[in-house]
């Protein structure tokens, strides 16, 4: 005599901490996200306050759970991007050239703007992404010779 219910397959239990995701706080941190902050400045803002920060990875966690979470995580991320594809024009004209150490502060804004254009490619790939890639067409042969600058360094040698 077998109980049946001895023999019924049990799911496993659920391990760790329960979610503390609600939509509320998914709103938040999504509108936090939109106005240009990242996970290291919201953690330290709210380091403050004990329980409030969210780790980066509960939050991929819950957009992998909660669809609704991840489409409005996705729309705060184009959001930002679009935000960053901006400030790059903003940053660079707001040097002044003429004045002292003017050549330091463009460098300075350069390696900010290009920053911001690659965080914006980052995060929406689809719109801020530049095109890298390199299209062959193979009924056609290329002198890579006049297309490749010559070697100044290096002294023709002879391949054995």
């Amino acid at each position: 005599m077998t109980d049946e219910n001895a023999l019924a397959v049990r799911p496993p239990a659920k391990l760790g901490r329960p979610t503390t995701y609600t939509p509320e706080r998914g709103e938040q941190l999504c509108r936090a996200m939109e106005s240009g902050l990242t996970f290291r400045q919201m953690r330290r803002i709210n380091r403050r306050r004990p329980g409030t920060w969210i780790s980066p990875e509960s939050v991929y966690d819950w957009a992998e759970a909660h669809e609704e979470f991840r489409q409005r995580l996705a729309r705060a991320r184009k959001a930002r991007a679009a935000d960053l594809s901006e400030r790059p024009l903003e940053l660079l004209e707001a040097v002044n050239p003429d004045s002292e150490f003017g050549g330091h502060r463009i460098s300075k804004a350069r390696s900010q703007a290009e920053h911001m254009r690659w965080l914006a490619g980052a995060l929406d790939p689809e719109t801020f992404r530049e095109n890298k890639a390199v299209t062959v067409n193979v009924g056609t042969q290329i002198d890579l010779g006049a297309i490749l600058p010559p070697r100044a360094t290096q002294p023709d040698r002879e391949v054995t």
